[in-house]
């Protein structure tokens, strides 16, 4: 009996980090934190860099998503109710998209941390266990969270080359 309650608890932990995980609730984050570095005197262009990478991902994934119309895992195996369509994952291309963009921007000094490799690892190890999430929580096949993920990995590097490419205006 002590094994079901602790199961059941573990269950709950990974579902509301998944919730929490959610590409809805990572636009508010990373809006706010564009607003912050905005305060902080960050270009504009610079601040919007994540949240535009989060931004094309989540079109991408959109798109293919209602147009692939892939069904979900069983629902009787599902651990949360989900109801749009699964392929690709949503949560994976949204994390992805922003532990990308955070790395790139880390490696490339255009942001300056301290322990700049721990932050990189803490970024790709927080969007690996979102990702891991949807496979646990069987709301999603394997296939759709590496595409997501990849979705993701490309968006912040098309926006990276595009922001790289742009002229810079004094």
């Amino acid at each position: 009996m002590r094994s079901l309650t602790l199961e059941n608890s573990f269950t709950e932990i990974i579902a509301a980090f998944s919730t929490a995980a959610s590409p809805r609730y990572l636009f508010v984050v990373v809006f706010i934190a564009a607003g912050i570095a905005m305060i902080n005197k960050v270009s504009l262009r610079l601040a919007l860099y994540v949240p535009a990478s989060l931004l094309l991902a989540q079109a991408v994934t959109t798109v293919l998503k209602y147009t692939i119309q892939r069904p979900r895992p069983p629902i009787e195996a599902q651990l949360v109710y989900t109801h749009d369509p699964s392929f690709p994952s949503g949560h994976s291309s949204a994390a992805f998209a922003i532990a990308t963009a955070l790395s790139v921007l880390w490696l490339s000094k255009t942001w300056r941390v301290k322990y700049l490799w721990v932050w990189v690892v803490v970024a790709v190890v927080g969007a690996s266990a979102s990702a891991a999430s949807r496979l646990y929580l069987k709301v999603h096949w394997l296939s759709d969270v590496i595409a997501g993920a990849s979705i993701g990995i490309a968006a912040a590097i098309i926006v990276w080359m595009v922001y790289r490419r742009r002229p810079r205006v004094r």
